[in-house]
């Protein structure tokens, strides 16, 4: 079944960074979001941990991510933005629970 609310949920995480190149600042991430929520013509809800290093591997010190996670089965939330998939879960136990909590 399609979701049919109007808001589109945007999450930004800061991770380790080994490599200058690995970086992905979290206002580049944040403003990717925000245009593809646009885009989509939804209403933007945006969360972010951006304060120090935050693995995804884990949702201990993401509470913008458990925050994403009591939002995302509110039937006004239509679908939930991320830069790149990594920002989101490391983990496929971590998916499995975006996945059940989403239906």
């Amino acid at each position: 079944m399609a979701r049919t609310g109007t808001t589109g949920i945007g999450y930004t995480r800061k991770s380790l960074v080994f490599r200058r190149s690995d970086e992905t600042s979290v206002e580049r991430q944040g403003s990717n979001v925000l245009r593809a929520i646009e885009a989509d013509g939804l209403k933007p809800e945006m969360h972010s941990d951006a304060e120090g290093n935050r693995s995804g591997r884990s949702d201990k010190y993401r509470p913008a991510w458990r925050m994403v996670m009591r939002r995302i089965a509110d039937p006004d939330v239509r679908c939930l933005y991320v830069d790149s998939l990594a920002r989101a879960w490391r983990s496929v136990k971590g998916w499995s629970t975006l996945l059940e909590t989403a239906k």
